[in-house]
């Protein structure tokens, strides 16, 4: 898919109901409806939200079944006027959920090893397979994984073994994560 293609696609027919590009074109991926977030009558306030029981959710994807919601929560609570400050370190409560798209149920909540753990990037395979990865927020000392995989098909959580020269070498961030569309590869980055 390209985006002339999109384009191409966007308003196919001259119906406006055949949207490919835009908010519109996400609100229908994700409940199936265009169901407009905000009151435009209300000053464009919020109109719903899907709770995902948590801080910071990170970063999202739709799951091939076309019905889960895939979730990265970061569970790090910021300053509202100095987003850099962060206010929870000793309580937070970082997540990788599943949840339905149209209902916000949350299907499965999968929790780190480590409560410094903060779920921050994911990406979801063709076949279901979800690799997320953390960043640390713990002692500058500790070097504990940051690469997770969930087979979505058995529920198998698992954070991925590194070497420790590895684990250093991330020095306690990953900047994206992402899976090959045809092979069994992921690849991450990190600073």
């Amino acid at each position: 898919m390209t985006p002339q293609r999109l384009a191409d696609l966007n308003e196919i027919g001259g119906s406006e109901a055949n949207v490919a590009t835009g908010n519109h074109a996400v609100e229908f991926l994700l409940w199936g409806q265009d169901r407009n977030g905000f009151d435009a009558d209300n000053g464009y306030q919020t109109a719903y939200d899907l709770a995902v029981d948590g801080i910071r959710l990170h970063e999202l994807r739709l799951h091939p079944d076309g019905e889960t919601l895939v979730v990265a929560l970061g569970g790090i609570k910021t300053h509202p006027d100095y987003d850099r400050v962060k206010l929870n370190l000793d309580t937070m409560a970082p997540a990788l959920l599943l949840m339905n798209r149209k209902t916000g149920a949350i299907q499965a909540r999968f929790t780190p090893s480590h409560h410094p753990l903060s779920c921050r990037h994911l990406d979801v395979g063709p076949d279901g397979t979800v690799m997320a990865s953390y960043q640390y927020q713990g002692p500058k000392w500790d070097t504990p994984t940051l690469i997770v995989h969930l087979n979505t098909t058995t529920g198998e959580f698992s954070e991925l073994a590194l070497n420790a020269d590895q684990r250093v070498g991330l020095r306690h961030y990953t900047a994206s994560i992402a899976i090959h569309p045809e092979q069994p590869v992921a690849a991450i980055t990190a600073p």
